[in-house]
């Protein structure tokens, strides 16, 4: 071969080489789900917290809680606590998506009736790349898919009472739309789930305020109330199953609220029962099939009887048990209680010994216990402690505590801390490469020829 046409080719192959390592390398953080994705496997989440070699580093578990109307984000430990937003309105009902990492919630801009709506913004976890997802759709309740994809809204709406003296009810309609597109208005795609549900009116309160998505974000567990005969119950409330596109609805769980599914997406649990002190709670497969028992409906409506009230209910996988979900927690208020205050317990079921253990108590009116989410790789719960209230009068803070009771810790000193959610921070080892570099895959996966 001529020596100068080796010398020329052998610089276009560097060129080209040193080419592709390069891009590689700086599109390797913005492609995590395309790189070789075919020889990796999702990792187990003890492989990664046991430190053995070879797994890829967890992402570090964020803490994202509302403090006097304002967002703001800590570490596990509560420590670098951070604000997020600082606006005049006040944020709610918050929701974290994998895929982006980003947090959604809603920017307060009025109330009907006494269910307090606004606009669906996100952010990053450092608060910024801030967008204006919904304008002007009076957003009540709202809640992201894992992929960060879709946004489940409560779209709260106002019906004059038709009893005589009566109040004005609200009603909400139950929309899956865009959680990507800016300032949607309801005159674009989005979906409908409870458009065509019978319903009642002049009778108070009624339609869906409360979701939760499957971990493949491809199907919703919604609630919906067809009257509002109960309008401080839950006895007209039932849980309904629908997928993204908003077929196959089906009802699964009469009397039931707070609906969430396990981490294989084949569960949900629910809250159940009749009014707000005659509570329980269930679960049932995803189609409704084979339900059971968590806690049995408090027995009785007055107050010769124990009564109580149950929040929040979900599933956690400790390190005991990584791939079979079998424990159950819920907050309780328990009333009347000697010397006649309610005793707030964070309970454990365990649905393969069939027992009950209580994690954590805080006795006290003002002590309930609400907003209670699990943390799988510190193995950690964190839940709001007393109730919160934005013009000040609340007395809410956030606590963590590990699943069997140990390691109770208080984080903030209130006195109106609430909505504590569990964010993944990524980022301290993306932009370095770490083992995933080496591996070739992204977290959740690591590489299938690495032994443990």
């Amino acid at each position: 071969m001529n020596r100068s046409i080796y010398h020329r080719t052998s610089l276009v192959a560097v060129s080209v080489l040193t080419l592709v390592v390069f891009l590689g390398c700086f599109c390797w953080p913005s492609l995590p789900s395309l790189v070789h994705q075919g020889s990796c496997a999702p990792i187990q989440a003890a492989q990664s917290a046991n430190g053995k070699a070879g797994a890829i580093p967890p992402p570090r578990p964020k803490i994202v809680y509302i403090h006097a109307g304002d967002i703001w984000i800590m570490n596990a430990d509560g420590k670098e606590s951070t604000q997020l937003t600082k606006t005049t309105e006040a944020e709610f009902s918050l929701s974290f998506a994998q895929y982006p990492e980003k947090i959604w919630f809603i920017k307060e801009t009025g109330v009907a009736g006494s269910t307090p709506y606004g606009d669906v913004y996100s952010c990053d976890l450092a608060g910024k790349n801030v967008a204006h997802i919904t304008d002007g759709l009076k957003v009540g309740f709202a809640v992201v898919s894992n992929d960060g994809k879709k946004l489940a809204a409560s779209i709260v709406k106002q019906v004059p009472d038709l009893n005589a003296g009566g109040q004005p009810g609200d009603t909400a309609d139950m929309w899956i739309l865009s959680a990507e597109k800016q300032k949607q208005t309801g005159s674009e795609d989005y979906v409908d789930l409870t458009s065509n549900l019978p319903y009642t009116l002049g009778l108070g309160r009624y339609g869906s305020t409360f979701a939760a998505w499957s971990p493949t974000s491809d199907t919703l567990a919604f609630t919906y109330k067809s009257d509002g005969s109960a309008s401080l119950g839950i006895s007209t409330r039932a849980v309904y199953t629908a997928a993204a596109d908003g077929t196959s609805r089906i009802e699964i769980i009469k009397s039931a609220d707070e609906p969430g599914f396990d981490g294989q997406g084949e569960r949900i649990v629910a809250v159940n029962g009749a009014h707000w002190d005659t509570m329980g709670v269930i679960q049932t497969k995803a189609d409704g099939t084979s339900p059971e028992v968590v806690l049995p409906i408090a027995p009785g409506s007055d107050v010769s009887t124990t009564l109580y009230s149950v929040y929040t209910p979900f599933w956690m996988n400790t390190y005991e048990d990584i791939t079979t979900q079998v424990n159950i927690f819920y907050a309780k208020t328990t009333h009347p209680a000697p010397p006649g205050e309610p005793v707030n317990t964070l309970e454990r079921f365990d649905t393969q010994k069939k027992t009950t253990s209580v994690v954590a108590t805080q006795n006290g009116a003002d002590k309930t216990i609400t907003h209670a989410s699990g943390e799988n790789y510190k193995n950690l719960i964190a839940f709001q402690v007393g109730r919160s209230d934005s013009s000040g009068g609340g007395n809410a803070s956030i606590w963590t505590v590990k699943p069997d009771g140990t390691g109770l810790t208080q984080l903030t000193q209130g006195t109106d801390d609430s909505e504590p959610i569990w964010a993944e921070d990524n980022s301290w080892w993306r932009g370095e490469g770490g083992t995933a570099k080496a591996n070739k895959c992204h977290w959740p996966y690591q590489n299938k020829t690495i032994q443990f």
